[in-house]
C-alpha cells in the first residue's frame, strides 16, 4: 500500500520552498531588504527569513499582505 500521507507531505514542502523561492525573487528583483520586507508585512525579520527559506509556511494573510506590496 503506498504512502499517499508521506506524498502528500512532500509535494506540501515543494510549495512551502517555491512560496519562499518566490517571495526571495521578487524581494531581489526590487532591491528590496529582508528587514524591510518583513517591516512592511508585520513579521519580525527572522520569521520572513524562514518564508523565504521554506522553513515557516508562509500565512495566507502574509500571502495577501505580499501580493499587495508587489503588485
Amino acid at each position: 500500500m503506498p504512502d499517499t500521507f508521506g506524498q502528500d507531505q512532500t509535494a506540501a514542502m515543494e510549495d512551502v520552498f517555491k512560496i519562499g523561492d518566490k517571495l526571495k525573487q521578487l524581494r531581489y528583483d526590487r532591491k528590496y531588504t529582508q528587514e524591510g520586507v518583513a517591516h512592511d508585512l508585520g513579521v519580525a525579520s527572522s520569521t520572513y527569513s524562514d518564508y523565504e527559506r521554506g522553513v515557516l509556511n508562509v500565512p495566507s494573510a502574509v500571502v495577501v499582505k505580499a501580493a499587495e506590496l508587489y503588485k
